[in-house]
C-alpha cells in the first residue's frame, strides 16, 4: 500500500502546483460557494500543514502504526477520491457548464489512483483485523523470524 500512497501524495504536489499557477485559492470559494476567496498565505499555510500530516501518515504505514492512520483514511477519501470526484462538477457548479477549472488535469489521475489506493487500504484494515501477521515468516520447525 505505501508505493501506491506515496504516488498519490506526489501528484497531490503537483495537484497543488496546478491549483496554486490558477488561481484555484481565489476562483473556488467565490465561484462555488459564493464566498470570499482564500489568502494566497492562507492557502499555502492550509496545504503545507496538510502535506505534513499526509507525510506522517505515510511513516505510519511504513511504521504499522495503527493511529494516525486517521490521516492515511482522510487523504484517501478526500484527497484523492474527494478531489477526483468533485474537481470535474466544480465547472459546473460555477458556470452551468462543463470546463475546464483550476486543479481539473491533476485531479484526473485520482479518478485511478483512489480506488486503487481505498482497496489497498481497505485490504489492510481487513488483515489487520484478522489477526494474520504478513510480516512474519514460519520455519519448518515453527519457529517464527523476520
Amino acid at each position: 500500500m505505501l508505493p501506491v500512497y506515496l504516488v498519490a501524495f506526489g501528484v497531490q504536489f503537483l495537484h497543488f502546483a496546478e491549483e496554486f499557477t490558477t488561481e484555484f485559492y481565489t476562483r473556488w470559494p467565490v465561484e462555488v460557494f459564493n464566498a470570499t476567496p482564500f489568502e494566497l498565505t492562507t492557502f499555502v499555510q492550509i496545504n503545507m500543514v496538510s502535506y505534513a500530516a499526509f507525510a506522517l501518515g505515510a511513516v505510519a504505514i511504513y511504521r504499522g502504526i495503527k493511529g494516525p492512520m486517521l490521516i492515511v483514511w482522510f487523504f484517501t477519501l478526500m484527497g484523492v477520491i474527494g478531489n477526483g470526484v468533485l474537481h470535474p462538477v466544480y465547472p459546473i457548479l460555477a458556470t452551468g457548464e462543463f470546463g475546464y477549472f483550476p486543479g481539473l488535469y491533476t485531479s484526473v489521475i485520482y479518478l485511478i489512483l483512489g480506488p486503487i489506493l481505498f482497496y489497498r487500504l481497505w485490504e489492510v484494515r481487513s488483515d489487520s483485523g484478522s489477526g494474520v501477521n504478513h510480516d512474519v515468516e514460519t520455519n519448518s520447525k515453527g519457529e517464527s523470524s523476520r
